[in-house]
């Protein structure tokens, strides 16, 4: 391994360990709205927080064993999972009339923020991807 190659292995674990600390940052804010503000999480919000943690289990192989394609495979996998789910709590609370579940948050409900975030995680995954190898 050259010296090049050593510092884009390297770059590239911290920068699956600073979107494992994101992701870590998300899931506890959650478990903190749900035990200390008392909003328990609907069943499409307890699936996004399995899509979250399934794209944290990605990271977290990626920092344990180096990046892999199919780590970033799953990565992109359980980013579609959540955001799909994500996108269909969405579409629940788009009919006029129907209230939104829990409060909001800078304007903006959860599930709405997950959607963002899953959809994040893919363009940012999927951008990392085209980045040629020797750069």
């Amino acid at each position: 391994m050259n010296l090049q190659t050593h510092d884009r292995f390297l770059s590239l674990r911290y920068l699956n360990a600073f979107g494992l600390l994101a992701l870590e940052t998300v899931l506890i804010y959650a478990l903190y709205d749900q035990l200390f503000k008392h909003d328990l999480p609907c069943p499409l919000c307890l699936l996004q927080r399995v899509g979250f943690a399934a794209c944290m289990i990605a990271l977290l192989l990626n920092v344990s064993y180096g990046p892999k394609p199919w780590h970033y495979g799953l990565l992109l996998l359980s980013g579609a999972f959540g955001a799909a789910v994500a996108l269909r709590q969405i579409s629940l609370h788009v009919i006029p009339g129907t209230p939104p579940y829990g409060e909001d948050f800078f304007g903006m409900h959860f599930y709405t923020w997950a959607f963002v975030s899953f959809v994040s995680i893919i363009l940012l995954t999927s951008l990392l991807l085209l980045i040629p190898r020797n750069l």
